[in-house]
């Protein structure tokens, strides 16, 4: 199962080739404990409260700490019930490792 992070779509690096990337926030969006699950190239899925997508993570080049690069094809907006899911994968990966 990929991991689930929390972003703020607003918090873009834009990139040459017309793709972007998106913030991932640790230990203010996100359970500061992820962090050690973020490797370079890793696949996850990024959601906010209206829409989710996937994204392959890299450390940021304007933004301090890591990104994720938008995967176009897979943003879809979130059906009820949706987010607060996915927000319930993202603590429990964070207490998992906090055991």
């Amino acid at each position: 199962m990929m991991l689930a992070l929390y972003v703020d779509y607003n918090a873009r690096e834009r990139l040459s080739d017309g793709g972007q990337a998106v913030s991932i926030g640790l230990g203010k969006m996100n359970p500061l404990a992820l962090e050690t699950k973020l490797e370079i190239g890793s696949r996850v899925v990024l959601y906010d409260e209206e829409m989710s997508c996937q994204g392959v993570l890299r450390p940021g080049k304007w933004i301090d700490g890591w990104v994720a690069e938008i995967i176009p094809e897979t943003i879809k907006d979130l059906v009820p019930g949706e987010f607060e899911r996915l927000r319930s994968e993202t603590n429990r990966a964070a207490l998992r490792l906090s055991k």
